[in-house]
C-alpha cells in the first residue's frame, strides 16, 4: 500500500487513492488495508502546556524544572508519558483512518507501548499510522485490527510506539 502524508508534501510520499478524502466517508472492518499507512500533520510541543500538564498530573522535577532535567542528562525539560499520550490522542483523531472508522469504531482492547526519545520542548511531533493485521473475532459480526502509531520528532526519531488492537463492526449486507 502506498504511502500518505497529510500537511507538507514530501516528494518521496505518494497519495493513497481513497474515493473520498472527508470525514463524510464511512469505512468497516472489511474497508481497511493491512499495510495501510497514514501520516498526520504536526503538532508542537509547547513548552508551558508541558509543565502546566505535568505540574497538574505528573510533579517529577524533569518535567519541570530545566535544572533538574539537565542534571538528569536532558538539556530541558522532558514531556511526561501522561502529556505525550495526549498529543498521540489529538493526532490520532486527525487520521483519516480514525475518521472514517468513527461509527463502526468498537472500542480499543489493548496497548502495547515501547518508549523511544524524549519529547522536547519545540519539537514537532507527527504520527505515522501503519496497519499490521486483522482478522474477525470469533463472532464474525466484529474484526480486531492492530495497528503501529508512533510519534515522530522532526529528525525522524519515534518518540514513542503504541500496537494498538481495537475492533470494528463488519459492514452489513
Amino acid at each position: 500500500m502506498p504511502h500518505r502524508h497529510i500537511g507538507d508534501v514530501r516528494p518521496s510520499v505518494v497519495q493513497l487513492n481513497y474515493a473520498c478524502q472527508t470525514s463524510t466517508v464511512e469505512w468497516f472492518y472489511d474497508d481497511i488495508e493491512v499495510g495501510a499507512m497514514e501520516l498526520t500533520d504536526t503538532l508542537f510541543a509547547d513548552r508551558a502546556e508541558m509543565i502546566a500538564y505535568s505540574q497538574a498530573n505528573d510533579p517529577y522535577p524533569i518535567h519541570l524544572d530545566a535544572v533538574a532535567a539537565r542534571a538528569a542528562g536532558f538539556d530541558d525539560v522532558i514531556a511526561s508519558f501522561g502529556f505525550t499520550v495526549s498529543i498521540y490522542m489529538r493526532l490520532m483523531h486527525r487520521l483519516d483512518i480514525v475518521s472514517f472508522t468513527r461509527g463502526a469504531f468498537g472500542g480499543a482492547v489493548a496497548w502495547d507501548v515501547t518508549f523511544g526519545v524524549a519529547v522536547r520542548p519545540g519539537d514537532a511531533i507527527r504520527m505515522r499510522h501503519t496497519v499490521l493485521e486483522k482478522r474477525l473475532t470469533s463472532s464474525g459480526a466484529r474484526g480486531l485490527v492492530t495497528s503501529r502509531n508512533e510519534l515522530l520528532t522532526q529528525r525522524d526519531d519515534v518518540a514513542v510506539s503504541i500496537d494498538a488492537k481495537w475492533l470494528v463492526a463488519v459492514a452489513t449486507s
